[in-house]
């Protein structure tokens, strides 16, 4: 399969996708996507769940957790469509923590 293929499915499923092609794949390049999708999309799948915990006492946080949301659909499309016309992109405060990861 083609790299920019593999970094596809990296982010195609968000985190879920991350996790298996960070474990399974030989690439170093298709690793560092797939800890960066498990990085990404974890954390602000998590985020959306405490915020919305949040959200029963306050509904000010549903609105919140609507733009977490929105930003979370926005960075899907963009790293989807970066893997297919082959623009990757890591993003750089993310680096030391996806070098962990990747190791």
């Amino acid at each position: 399969m083609e790299k920019k293929w593999k970094i596809f499915l990296a982010y195609l499923l968000g985190w879920l996708t991350g996790l298996i092609m960070l474990l399974v794949d030989e690439d170093k390049e298709v690793k560092r996507h797939g800890a960066q999708s498990l990085i990404v999309f974890g954390s602000l799948g998590i985020l959306s769940f405490l915020v919305s915990i949040f959200s029963i006492i306050l509904p000010f946080f549903t609105i919140l957790n609507f733009v977490i949301q929105l930003v979370s659909l926005i960075l899907w499309i963009y790293f989807l469509y970066s893997a297919i016309t082959e623009n990757y992109r890591i993003f750089d405060f993310l680096e030391p923590l996806i070098d962990k990861l990747v190791k």
